[in-house]
């Protein structure tokens, strides 16, 4: 028989938990296992019978930890009255999107320009969209009320490499509009989100780490758009889904016009291909606002 504690396993704690610590016990042997997005750490089984104190100073030590330090997500709190008023004339549809909505929450987002600049956002919690595991970038794609524009907009929050050369898409965002690439989703606010990466990357090199293979770490990444996207799977006349096919052409053959025009070279910060930012120009969505 098996009891494995804390270590968030249902969906909707996901969400509030940047990282966890599980007590896996086995008859009378116990292991801890201390995990976020990018691995897990698990230490030596030990008799919680004959060396009850490990145990003991373990939840002591716990107990003492302030939320950033157990792991906990401080850029998600419940949202006040106050704030559910201004919602009043789209909560039956951010209720009616997510069939497992229980309450309502505040997420912050980062600033493009200025992360420590935060801009609340209401969302339907728990989540529609969760990933079935507790490991990598673990994408969700959420509809969330903007309190400043007073309407529902869309939201995509992940964890990304932490590694040279990997972009932030408010960077390439940034870069197609000054290049004025029509057919683009419009960038709202997104950025890494602060004291949001993992650690355990670090134990693998200590003398008593059991050897493993090289561990990527991760970082918070959380942007909005100022749209609703639709899969264009759900198009409704021919006519919609030629246009839309056709604004997309239409985007990427600016994209490289303007490329070949100027001579154009990416940023030194920005070392992906071309044909890879040109991903980001709207594709196989239905935008609507």
């Amino acid at each position: 028989m098996t009891q494995t504690t804390h270590c968030n396993q249902a969906e909707n704690l996901r969400f509030q938990n940047n990282s966890g610590i599980s007590r896996f016990i086995c008859g009378q042997h116990a292991r801890f296992i201390c995990w976020d997005c990018s691995s897990a750490t698990v230490t030596q089984s030990f008799d919680y019978i004959k060396e009850p104190h490990i145990l003991a100073y373990f939840f002591w030590h716990y107990a003492n930890l302030n939320h950033n330090q157990s792991g906990y997500n401080t850029s998600v709190s419940p949202a006040s009255q106050e704030d559910l008023q201004q919602l009043q004339h789209v909560e039956q549809h951010l209720r009616e999107e997510n069939t497992s909505h229980h309450e309502f929450c505040i997420i912050m987002v980062p600033d493009r320009n200025i992360p420590k600049v935060e801009t609340p956002f209401i969302i339907s919690f728990p989540l529609k969209y969760t990933a079935h595991s507790p490991f990598g970038r673990v994408t969700r794609l959420l509809l969330v009320f903007n309190m400043e524009m007073k309407e529902i907009i869309f939201l995509k929050d992940y964890w990304q490499a932490d590694v040279d050369g990997m972009e932030k898409e408010g960077d390439i965002y940034a870069l197609l509009e000054s290049k004025g690439v029509p057919n683009i989703a419009p960038f709202g606010k997104g950025n890494d989100v602060r004291h949001h990466t993992t650690l355990m990357h670090t134990p693998r090199n200590e003398k008593w780490a059991c050897w493993s293979r090289d561990i990527v770490p991760f970082s918070q990444y959380r942007m909005s758009l100022d749209i609703i996207t639709w899969l264009l799977t759900l198009f409704e006349s021919s006519w919609e889904f030629v246009s839309e096919i056709a604004d997309t052409m239409m985007g990427k053959t600016s994209f490289v016009d303007s490329a070949r025009n100027t001579n154009f070279l990416l940023p030194q910060h920005i070392t992906m291909p071309i044909s890879t930012v040109m991903s980001f120009i709207v594709t196989l969505v239905r935008v609507t606002s």
